[in-house]
């Protein structure tokens, strides 16, 4: 006999329960595949943008924001440090390059960022989309994500006014012409101005706010001296950090974040899966009376047991399928959201090794289905047809 139409039609005489299950199964397998891949993605993105930033050196405070504010361009008004600091790693023969950076102006809610020629081209690796680099200081080469193109003006602003971080006003008299607009990196930098160090300078000493140097990108000729730059300039007015280690601090905090969330889906996963194994073991006495029929017409124990089987099956089935779907739905809304947010390329994607834990979900599924199924023939026939 073929189990599959008395299959069927249980199914359509329970689709309310079985569309509510499946979709609480499906929440579960969204949230944990939706997080892992995510996160993943951010980690991935955030990695690619700070490949170009070996060492940074600041002023003494918190080494957090100096990354974020120099890698990432999150508006922060950095503590300043002399010049004396740039001229002694500048003659450092441990140094490939030791090249200033300032943040803290804006157009149109770009960050305009003061730096070298060598840096922003990262010694020519950088790709030019139209253009050429800035060589004068009033000119500036934008971002593949701004809206400014090669041969537009614009007059530069102290502060975000999008953040509201620093005081807002227009540097007036200074006119800046783009002469360059770079590929697309997928890094913030593609939502970035890019202009001479000395032209933020020029514009900041004759006002209220000083000149001084907020940041400095080192490259090192070796590990060694990387570290020995670290330790050195780890003391005192000034601090120096590898961006890598504290983006692991960041990625453990990011990774404890996701088990939290995965551990509770999945706890919700499996209370999920023992409400239908327990919902299908309470329907077994309601529908006694049709499975004593059936044993009575014939029916062997397998066709029985394949019954009621199929019937948990196709709910877990159905909520895992739903879950992969809003997962993948869910991660793309995401990560174009978080791109939006940070200016980070994030791509999300599901891996193998995400659905190793929804794997052992559906076989312990399938065994605990098994055995509420075996105990629909294990009972006598006499006995089902007296109860």
């Amino acid at each position: 006999m073929n189990p599959f139409p008395f299959v069927l039609a249980q199914w359509r005489q329970s689709r309310t329960t079985l569309i509510a299950m499946a979709l609480l199964i499906a929440i579960g397998c969204a949230i944990s595949l939706g997080v892992t891949s995510v996160e993943r993605a951010v980690r991935e993105a955030s990695t690619r943008a700070a490949n170009r930033f070996d060492l940074i050196i600041g002023a003494a405070g918190s080494e957090t924001q100096l990354v974020l504010t120099s890698v990432y361009l999150q508006p922060a008004a950095l503590k300043l440090m002399s010049d004396d600091v740039l001229l002694r790693l500048q003659a450092d023969p441990g140094v490939i390059d030791a090249a200033p950076m300032a943040t803290g102006d804006s157009y149109r809610g770009y960050s305009i960022v003061g730096t070298t020629k060598a840096f922003a081209s990262d010694r020519g690796a950088v790709a030019l989309e139209t253009g050429r680099w800035f060589a004068a200081h009033d000119e500036a080469v934008v971002g593949a994500s701004t809206t400014l193109h090669v041969g537009d003006t614009y007059t530069p602003l102290h502060g975000s006014a999008n953040d509201n971080v620093i005081e807002t006003h227009e540097h007036t008299g200074h006119v800046m012409r783009v002469v360059g607009r770079m590929a697309a990196s997928g890094t913030p930098w593609d939502r970035a101005i890019l202009v001479p160090f000395e032209s933020v300078l020029e514009m900041h000493q004759h006002n209220e706010h000083g000149a001084g140097i907020p940041s400095i990108i080192v490259k090192p000729r070796s590990v060694m001296d990387a570290y020995r730059l670290r330790q050195l300039y780890r003391s005192g007015s000034t601090t120096a950090v590898f961006p890598a280690e504290t983006l692991t601090s960041l990625y453990r905090t990011l990774g404890d974040v996701r088990e939290l969330v995965f551990w509770v889906a999945s706890a919700g996963q499996v209370l999920v899966l023992a409400a239908v194994l327990l919902g299908l073991y309470a329907t077994l006495s309601a529908r006694a009376s049709a499975l004593a029929a059936l044993r009575a017409m014939g029916a062997s124990h397998l066709f029985v047991w394949l019954t009621l089987w199929f019937q948990a099956m196709g709910m877990l089935l159905a909520g895992f399928a739903t879950g992969v779907a809003a997962a993948v739905v869910f991660s793309s809304v995401a990560a174009g959201a978080l791109t939006e947010r940070l200016g980070l390329s994030v791509n999300t994607r599901l891996m193998v090794s995400d659905f190793w834990p929804l794997a052992l979900m559906l076989a312990a599924g399938a065994l605990s289905a098994g055995l509420v199924a075996w105990r629909a023939y294990a009972e006598p026939l006499s006995e089902a047809i007296r109860s």
